[in-house]
C-alpha cells in the first residue's frame, strides 16, 4: 500500500515529539536539482506550533548514489548525506541537525533553518553585509580545507573519493555534449578531438594538484543565513580535490556575478586566512592561476549540468543561468592567458562566451 508523504511526515514527526502531532501540514519548499524532494512541515505538539524540513528520497535506493558522477559508488547501505553529514557534525561544521532517520518511509526530518539563502543577501544588494557573509563563508571554508581534511577518515565517504583526470575530462565532456550539441548540433569530428585534448590537458592539471575536502557545490544556494550565521547545505557529493574548487565554486557563481573586484579582495582575504591558519606561504601568482584554471571547468560543466538538468531530468528554470555562467570565462583568459587555445576554440560554439 502506498503512503502518502503527509502520513510519513505524521509518522516521522511522532518520533521527534513520542506523542501524535495535530494540524499537521506540508509545504512544499523549492528543491535542488536532484531526486530529493523537501517539504516545511508545521505542526502543534504539547500546545506548540513547530516545524521541522522533510527530506523526502523519490527513490531510497537510488539515493544511496552521487547525484553527481563519480566514477566511483559506495557499496553500504548508507546515505551519502547521513555519511557526510556526520562527519561535518563531528568536526563542528555549521550543518543543520538531523531529527529523525527514517528508512522505512525514506524520510529525513532536519531542523528547519527558515528560508534565506546567501543568494538573498546578495539580490538585496547591502555590499557590507554581502562582504561579511562572504568572509564568513571563507572562514569556514579554510576550516573544512585544513581541520577538516586532517580529521578526514575512511569512514567518511569524502575519504575515499578523488577528482582525478578522468573525472574532471567526463565533466569537460558534459558540457560539449548539452552545453554545446544538445543545444546547437554536433561539432566537426577534428574540431571535437581537438577541444577533448585541450579538455585532457587541464583536467591532468587540475587532478595534479594537493587535494583536500571538497563540499562540491559551495555555493550562495547551499549556505543559508540564520541569525547571522552561515550553515551549509547540500554537501552529500563532497569528495577530495583542489583546495582551488570550492572557492571558484563560491566566487565565480552560476547564480549571482560579484564583480571582480570584490572576487580579487575576496580572494586575497581566502589567502590571508590560509596562511595564517597552516602557517604555509601561498604562491599568489600560481594559485591564481590555478583557480581560474578550476573556474573555468567548473563552470562549463555547470553549464553542461543545466542543459542535462532542463532537458532530460525535466526541470525548468536551469539553462537561464548559462549566460552568466560562461560569461565569466574572457576574465578567466585575461588572468590565465595559457586557457586562450580553449577559450577561444569553445566562443565559436558557445555564444554565451562573449
Amino acid at each position: 500500500m502506498t503512503i502518502t508523504s503527509t502520513e510519513k511526515a505524521k509518522y516521522a514527526v511522532a518520533k521527534i515529539e513520542m506523542t501524535a502531532p495535530y494540524d499537521l501540514l506540508l509545504h512544499r519548499m523549492s528543491g535542488d536539482a536532484s531526486d530529493r524532494r523537501y517539504y516545511r512541515v508545521t505542526y502543534g505538539a504539547f500546545g506548540e506550533a513547530k516545524s521541522v524540513v522533510m527530506m523526502e528520497l523519490a527513490d531510497p535506493a537510488q539515493q544511496l548514489k552521487s547525484e553527481e558522477v563519480t566514477l566511483y559508488h559506495d557499496e553500504s547501505e548508507e546515505l551519502p548525506f547521513l555519511n557526510i553529514h556526520r562527519f561535518l557534525s563531528d568536526i563542528g561544521a555549521p550543518v543543520p541537525r538531523v531529527l529523525v532517520n527514517d528508512a522505512e518511509h525514506g524520510v529525513l526530518l532536519l531542523e528547519d533553518l527558515g528560508d534565506t539563502l546567501l543568494l538573498d543577501v546578495v539580490r538585496r544588494g547591502d555590499h557590507e553585509e554581502i562582504r561579511k557573509l562572504y568572509k564568513r563563508a571563507l572562514d569556514i571554508l579554510v576550516y573544512l580545507q585544513t581541520n577538516g581534511a586532517e580529521q578526514l577518515t575512511d569512514r567518511c565517504l569524502a575519504r575515499r573519493l578523488t577528482y582525478s583526470t578522468e573525472l574532471f575530462l567526463w565533466e569537460f565532456r558534459h558540457f560539449i555534449e548539452y552545453g554545446i550539441e544538445a543545444r546547437l548540433g554536433p561539432m566537426p569530428a577534428d574540431e571535437k578531438l581537438a577541444i577533448d585534448d585541450l579538455c585532457r590537458q587541464w583536467s591532468a592539471h587540475l587532478a595534479g594538484l594537493p587535494t583536500v575536502f571538497v563540499h562540491r557545490d559551495y555555493h550562495c544556494r547551499n549556505l543559508m543565513v540564520v541569525d547571522n550565521r552561515l550553515v551549509m547545505i547540500d554537501f552529500q557529493d563532497a569528495l577530495q580535490g583542489p583546495a582551488t574548487y570550492d572557492l571558484a565554486s563560491l566566487l565565480r557563481d552560476s547564480y549571482v556575478d560579484l564583480g571582480w573586484d570584490l572576487v580579487d579582495e575576496l580572494v586575497e582575504y581566502y589567502l590571508a586566512v590560509r596562511e595564517k591558519r597552516t602557517g604555509e606561504k601561498i604562491d599568489r601568482a600560481q594559485f591564481a592561476t590555478d583557480l581560474w584554471i578550476t573556474a573555468m571547468q567548473r563552470n562549463l560543466k555547470a553549464a553542461g549540468r543545466f542543459v542535462f538538468i532542463e532537458r532530460v531530468k525535466k526541470k525548468p528554470g536551469y539553462e537561464k543561468d548559462i549566460p552568466r555562467t560562461l560569461s565569466y570565462l574572457n576574465g578567466y583568459k585575461k588572468r590565465a592567458p595559457q586557457l586562450a587555445p580553449l577559450i577561444e576554440k569553445l566562443r565559436l560554439w558557445a555564444p554565451e562566451i562573449e
